[in-house]
Formats: C-alpha cells, sequence, structure tokens
C-alpha cells in the first residue's frame, strides 16, 4: 500500500509514503531515482545523506551532484541571509529603544526602514542618501518633504537636536556598532 499525506497542506515540504513490502518500497524508491536521479535523506543529527543513479552515465551523475550542491548552498545561504536579516532588525530596534522613539509614530516606521535599509547596504553609508530616502518615500507612499517634517517631528519627541541628517548619521553609526556587537555575541555562542 502506497500513500502520500502532506505534513501541513500549506507546507509541501514533507511527503509520507507508507510501504507494505520490500517490493512495494524498491518500486517506489526506482520512480524517484528514475524522476529526480538521487534521493536524499537526513539523519537524526541534522546530516544530509544522498543516494545518486550512477547506472546512465558519468554526466548525468555528475549533474545530479552539482545540482544537489546548488540547492545546498541556496538553502544555506537563506538561512544565513535571514539570521543577518533578523540580527539588523535586532540593532535597529535596540538603538530606537534606547533612544525611547515611539512605536505608534509615523517617524519611528519611517526611522526604522531608513536604518534597516543603510545597514543592510553593501556599500557602508553613513548618511543616508537620496536612494535611501526614495525607498523610505515609495514603502510609505510619501514625498521627501512629508518624510523630512515626520522625522523632524519625531527627533523633537525624543529631545535630539540639529538636522534630519545629522542625527540619522549618529543614528546609523549606533546601530553599525549595535549590529557588530550582536554578531560578536552570536560567534561566542
Amino acid at each position: 500500500m502506497k500513500k502520500s499525506t502532506d505534513f501541513n497542506p500549506e507546507i509541501k515540504a514533507y511527503e509520507f509514503y507508507i510501504s507494505s513490502s520490500s517490493k512495494d518500497l524498491m518500486n517506489h524508491i526506482s520512480e524517484i531515482m528514475r524522476r529526480n536521479g538521487y534521493i536524499g535523506y537526513a539523519d537524526g543529527g541534522g546530516k544530509m545523506h544522498y543516494i545518486v543513479d550512477g547506472s546512465k552515465n558519468l554526466y548525468k551523475t555528475s549533474n545530479s551532484i552539482m545540482q544537489i550542491l546548488s540547492d545546498g548552498e541556496a538553502a544555506a545561504y537563506q538561512a544565513d541571509n535571514h539570521n543577518k536579516l533578523k540580527l539588523q532588525e535586532k540593532a535597529v530596534l535596540q538603538v530606537l529603544e534606547k533612544y525611547k522613539f515611539q512605536r505608534h509614530l509615523k517617524g519611528f516606521n519611517y526611522l526604522k526602514l531608513l536604518l534597516e535599509t543603510v545597514l543592510a547596504s553593501n556599500d557602508n553609508k553613513t548618511i543616508p542618501d537620496k536612494e535611501v530616502y526614495s525607498i523610505v518615500c515609495k514603502a510609505f507612499e510619501t514625498g521627501r518633504r512629508q518624510l523630512d517634517r515626520v522625522l523632524n517631528y519625531t527627533f523633537k519627541k525624543v529631545n535630539l537636536h540639529g538636522t534630519n541628517t545629522t542625527i540619522i548619521t549618529e543614528l546609523i553609526r549606533e546601530v553599525e556598532e549595535e549590529y557588530k556587537q550582536l554578531q560578536l555575541e552570536e560567534i561566542r555562542q
């Protein structure tokens, strides 16, 4: 008896095959090998193992191995990138909380996105430029002048004085320092 059951209807990552005989199990394995060229399974320690069909030819076998490696690298990159974004968000929130920015103000969300955008950029900018401002304006469907007014109001609410650019530049510096500290803490763990 062969049965496919989804673990969660919204997530199609798990499939269970129930086999009542060795012959049925071997037929299913052969079907997967014909379709994919390999079978992967995880052991109890989280390590992946693969059985690759080498019966066709060397090139097909090599392509199957390269596909497995490519998929693995993509998954590792996504996991690493997700962790990086979480640390960046945490650094931004910690700095905003340090100054007691009120979450209900528009400026909080504008500033949060602005700081996250600068931190995530590979350019290591210390001053927000037109591109960063345009990203924030587009995300919140507002204009540059309105963005500046809202940020100015938000800075006054937490007693930060100076031009928006000066204050933002200082906040960026603090967020970058906080992010580095969070990275070091994660490495130590």
